[in-house]
């Protein structure tokens, strides 16, 4: 239950030995994201944007919140 939120996750327990784990695998990582996020954020600091980009973005938002 470690790191549960509280949101109304469900929780599982189970004392079959089966079915249980025998080790933990090592966390992904995600240093590169990261990275190419402040890459990006970089990139586009000096940008200027018009109503028409403002205007593109919510349409391509609209049709993609299904």
């Amino acid at each position: 239950m470690l790191g549960g939120d509280l949101d109304g996750d469900p929780y599982w327990i189970c004392h079959d030995e089966r079915l249980l784990f025998n080790k933990n695998e090592n966390p992904l990582d995600y240093h590169d994201q990261t990275i190419k996020d402040t890459r990006q954020i970089q990139s586009t600091e000096n940008s200027n944007y018009t109503i028409n980009d403002v205007c593109d973005f919510f349409i391509e938002y609209i049709k993609a919140d299904k």
